[in-house]
């Protein structure tokens, strides 16, 4: 059964040859000249041929890519049926659970620390994606001048990712390395909102990848210990759907802030958010297990 999945690509394989060859070898031979003959042959024939020729063509590639797309839909669903019938009933679910994420969300702490995840990164995330217009717009950077920009973000993030963050988690708890994350994506939100040129935005990043890489990867490691070991998997995997969900709603909600206040926008909501979850987290004691 497994060798069927293989079939459409072997069709489609051989139904490239033989379009190839079509394409290389006889084409070329109806088209040309024979010997003995005028140089210049009748328009009219010379459109006919190329027509037909072409006709072939695709023709054939139709062809073969409806017995690759018919077995496509026969073979490969039958070998995946099978498969997953073989697993068992406990790999019967589907893979989007929305009442997995709930029984998840319930356990002590998750849904908190999931929530500071979420909304403190979100402003950033929205600076983020609009900034190849923001470079170019705000700055006035030119479009190799703002790769070089991007190439130093991504330096940063080596950096910080690679040094502090590792030295600072094995000293400090988790718990302080989230309320520091959270104050020092604040006071980049009041860095943000009060910048006028690229060396100022080239100053900010450093704090701002600092407590970006840290919320990531202490929230990360916070829900997935607070989740029992079977669905550690299950945790990371929401936890990596953060990033899409900001790619999704962050050209539509960035485009507005920019366009209807300005640069400053953004680090006035990064500046908000944050400080209400910093003084969140000061308030509240989340119980997670150690």
């Amino acid at each position: 059964m497994t060798t069927c999945v293989y079939v459409p690509t072997y069709v489609g394989l051989v139904g490239s040859l033989i379009n190839t060859l079509i394409a290389m070898a006889w084409i070329p031979s109806q088209t040309k000249p024979k010997p003995g003959t005028s140089s210049q042959p009748p328009a009219i024939s010379t459109k006919l041929v190329q027509q037909r020729c072409g006709f072939w063509v695709v023709f054939e590639a139709e062809q073969s890519l409806r017995v690759s797309c018919f077995l496509a839909l026969t073979c490969i669903n039958r070998a995946l049926t099978h498969i997953s019938s073989s697993a068992g009933t406990s790999q019967s679910g589907s893979l989007f659970s929305i009442r997995e994420i709930l029984r998840l969300m319930k356990f002590p702490g998750v849904m908190e620390v999931f929530i500071v995840k979420v909304f403190a990164g979100l402003p950033i995330g929205l600076f983020m994606i609009m900034f190849s217009i923001i470079s170019m717009d705000f700055f006035g950077l030119e479009a190799v001048e703002s790769g070089y920009l991007m190439s130093y973000f991504g330096v940063l993030q080596m950096v910080v990712q690679g040094l502090l963050v590792e030295k600072l988690a094995s000293h400090c708890s988790e718990m302080t390395l989230l309320r520091l994350s959270v104050f020092v994506f604040a006071s980049v939100g009041l860095g943000m909102a009060l910048m006028r040129t690229v060396w100022h935005y080239c100053i900010i990043a450093v704090p701002m990848v600092f407590a970006f890489n840290t919320l990531a990867t202490i929230t990360d490691s916070m829900l997935t210990k607070a989740v029992p070991s079977s669905s550690t998997g299950a945790m990371l995997g929401i936890c990596a759907s953060v990033q899409p969900l900001t790619r999704t709603v962050g050209p539509t909600i960035g485009g507005v802030l920019y366009k209807q206040f300005g640069v400053s926008s953004f680090g006035y909501l990064q500046l908000m958010v944050n400080l209400g979850l910093f003084v969140y987290l000061l308030k509240s004691k989340i119980p997670l297990k150690r």
